[in-house]
Parts: C-alpha cells; structure tokens; sequence
C-alpha cells in the first residue's frame, strides 16, 4: 500500500493541509485502497492493480465535487507556476553551478591544512627560531586562506538565482517542452552520477593506499626522508578525500535537480523528533569546524585531527539511523 500513499502525497501537494484537506485525504486513500483490494481478490497482479486504481482515482480534479475540495483545488491551481523549457534549462544550469562550488566549497575545507602540515614538516628542521615562527605563520595562514575561501564559495553559491530550493516550497508544473526536456537528459545525466559516485566511492577506498604505503617504504632510517613519506602520504589522503567528496556532492546535488522537476518528493512534514534530531545534527557540524581548529593549534597534530570530519558524518549517520529520521534533504 506504499505505493498508493506515496502517489496520494504527490496528488495533495500543494493544497494547504487543513483538516477539511487531511479528511478528504483520507477518504480518498480509503477508498483507493478498497478497490485495491478488491482487484487482488478478483485475480488481479499487484501492478494490474495499482495501475486501475490511479486512472481511476488518480485526478484530483475529477474527484474534486466528491471530497468537496472544488474551492482549494482552483485555488492552488491559481498559484500554479509553470515552467518553460527555458526555465527547466536555467535551473538546471544554476543547480549544476551549485553542485560544483559547493563541491569545491567542501574540498577547500578539507585540503585547508595541506600547507600548515608541509610547515610543521620544515620547521622540525634545526632551523632558526624566528624563521620557524614564520614557517608557522605562513602555514597557519595558508589554513586560514583555504577555511575563508572555503567558506566564500558556499556563502556565495547560496546567493545565486535561480535557486532549486526554492522551487521545492512552491507551486509548478512543466509545460510540454519543459517536461520533454527534463526526460531527453535524465537517463544520462542519472548515468553520468552513478559513475560519479562510483568513483568517489572507489577514491575513499584508494585512500588507505598511500598510509598503507608509506608504512611500508618509510624505513629508509634516515629520518628526514621517512619523515617526508609520512607527511606526503597525508597529503595524498586528503586530495584523495577532497576529490571524492566533492565528486559525490556534485552528483547528488544533480540528482536532486529530476528528483524536484519530475516531483518524485513526498511532501515533507517534520514531526518534532524531526526537528530534535536534525538540531542536534546541526549544531554538531557548526561546532566541528571551529573544535578542529582548537584541537589542532593545541595539539599540531594537522595529520590526524582532520579525522574529525568523517568521524562527525559518521556519528551523524548512526544518529539518523537510530532514530529514523532522515536529512530533509534526502526526502
């Protein structure tokens, strides 16, 4: 019965939730649902079924008089956009962008201590103290650079227009050649992030490699140069990391364009574990960034403290797997 509540939440987005709409909504899915079952026992397969129940209670507008939402309907209808080809091209450019800044947004983040590590490694040499304070310096001011840049393409892509997020809060429908165009690219762009997120997949499994590597040739016994493998085989880590998340942001994000077009999202309503949980979660991620940089300033141990940012994804994905809530993104 998933599949009939699933396409019932689809017909009733859109119309304000007020208890006249909830008991039509209702009616209706008892009323799909009886005739069912009513097919399933006259021999009827499930999809013969479901099939016959859509066309014939699949038009909210037909049905209107019967569940007296005759006055809601024309109104939702009144605040209808509709979308032109034009309009389907330019979200889909402006979501491609988004995907790609933030994806780079998050990479930035994550290679930010690439030069403060490669600084900690040249000022371990028998060096001046003062130059030592600027290799330092320099270091930590690399860090700060990558954070603020980081930071500025975030800031900025959320700025942009026209924005996707903004078409989920609202009314719209394709017209023909919107909706041609949606379907002409969806099977291969669908394709196209599948091998995306494959292959950042493949990048964080490859990411053991260079740890793995480094264990096994830095044994030279001169210190400086398996210092050296220890410290590149770090660096190699995080572009590693950095390329496959941002790989697998780009593609989700283009994935989320169909889903949107083709209103393949139920209506999201946060139930107040909901809202808990995603609070939580949210001021966990608000308080990394700022614990990473206090961690690793106190401690300068740049080449481990970076664990911080899967190890906070992964405690965030055991939180919504305990609770069964799911990001409001992923609905």
């Amino acid at each position: 019965m998933e599949e009939i509540k699933s396409y019932l939440d689809k017909m009733f987005t859109g119309l304000p939730m007020t208890d006249k709409v909830r008991k039509a909504k209702s009616e209706l899915l008892t009323m799909m649902t009886d005739k069912y079952r009513e097919l399933i026992a006259e021999g009827k397969s499930e999809n013969e079924a479901l099939g016959t129940v859509i066309m014939e209670f699949g038009n909210l507008n037909e049905l209107s008089d019967e569940l007296g939402l005759t006055e809601e309907i024309r109104s939702a209808e009144e605040q209808t956009v509709v979308l032109t080809r034009a309009d389907a091209e330019a979200y889909r450019r402006a979501n491609h962008k988004y995907g790609l800044l933030f994806g780079i947004g998050a990479a930035l983040f994550i290679l930010s201590p690439i030069q403060l590590i490669v600084n900690g490694f040249l000022g371990s040499w028998d060096v001046a103290p003062i130059l030592q304070s600027l290799i330092f310096t320099a270091g930590f001011s690399a860090l700060l650079i990558f954070i603020a840049a980081g930071t500025g393409l975030i800031i900025y892509n959320e700025t942009q227009k026209p924005k996707l997020r903004d078409l989920k809060k609202s009314l719209f429908r394709l017209d023909a050649e919107a909706l041609a165009y949606v379907r002409e690219h969806q099977a291969a762009e669908e394709r196209r992030n599948t091998l995306l997120t494959v292959a950042a997949i493949a990048s964080f499994i490859f990411a053991a490699i260079p740890p793995i590597a480094a264990g096994i040739f830095a044994r030279t016994g001169a210190h400086f140069i398996d210092d050296a493998i220890g410290i590149f085989s770090v660096i190699a880590v995080l572009l590693i990391v950095a390329v496959g998340v941002g790989l697998i942001i780009f593609a989700s994000v283009s994935n989320d364009y169909f889903k949107v077009m083709r209103k393949e999202r139920a209506a999201y309503k946060p139930t107040r574990l909901d809202r808990k949980v995603n609070g939580i979660i949210g001021s966990i991620w608000a308080l990394t960034t700022p614990a990473y940089l206090i961690i690793s300033i106190l401690t300068r141990a740049w080449a481990v403290t970076w664990i911080i940012f899967p190890l906070v994804a992964a405690v965030s994905s055991i939180i919504r797997i305990s609770t069964g809530v799911k990001d409001p993104d992923d609905i």
